[in-house]
């Protein structure tokens, strides 16, 4: 039994480094207190807890909204085939992609703002995707969560895997309050 921390630790008899386990405990345990203490201080005083429920402004796209009454906001996003692939787009403004069976296949999504400042896109889907090496599974994110935009254009990549072949999916780009999407059709 570990004479430090009366046994919580795995400090045994005849374990020359043992007493690291018990500093390790110790240091834990002691850090569990501060923590301890700073939510007590928190729930306990009510004006922290009011400024940390409504004291927070919008932060999304970097927290700037437009400066001025003129400055109008506008999105748009479309893919683009800068590999060759293979893409069409039909008259309802759907795309229609040719992947690799063999690999993953990837496109890049552009987004339009009429902003000259640095502003963030961020971008879904409409379905989730699972990915595995054989030995773990993992979420697949098909395309880029952000990106930034440079000139009022962002740019972000896809890249649709082979198990997708036959399969639809939308990818939402949010600019704002602005959503913009595109449906594609994998073959």
């Amino acid at each position: 039994m570990c004479e430090l921390c009366n046994g919580f630790c795995a400090n045994r008899v005849g374990d020359k480094l043992g007493w690291l386990d018990c500093c390790l405990f110790i240091r834990e345990r002691k850090r569990n207190k501060v923590m301890r203490w700073i939510l007590k201080y928190i729930f306990r005083n009510r004006y922290v807890m009011v400024l940390m429920l409504f004291g927070c402004d919008d932060v999304s796209s970097n927290g700037n909204q437009p400066n001025t009454n003129e400055e109008q906001l506008s999105f748009r996003i479309e893919m683009l085939d800068e590999r060759n692939y293979g893409m069409v787009i039909d008259g309802n403004g759907e795309y229609h992609i040719d992947i690799s069976p063999n690999y993953q296949s990837i496109y890049k999504m552009k987004a339009t703002t009429n902003s000259s400042r640095t502003e963030r896109i961020t971008w879904t889907k409409n379905k989730s995707y699972r990915w595995s090496n054989g030995i773990v599974v993992d979420d697949y994110w098909l395309v880029n969560p952000a990106s930034y935009t440079k000139g009022g254009v962002g740019y972000s990549m896809v890249g649709f895997m082979p198990e997708m072949i036959g399969s639809s999916v939308i990818i939402y780009g949010k600019y704002y309050n602005l959503v913009d999407s595109v449906i594609v059709h994998i073959k």
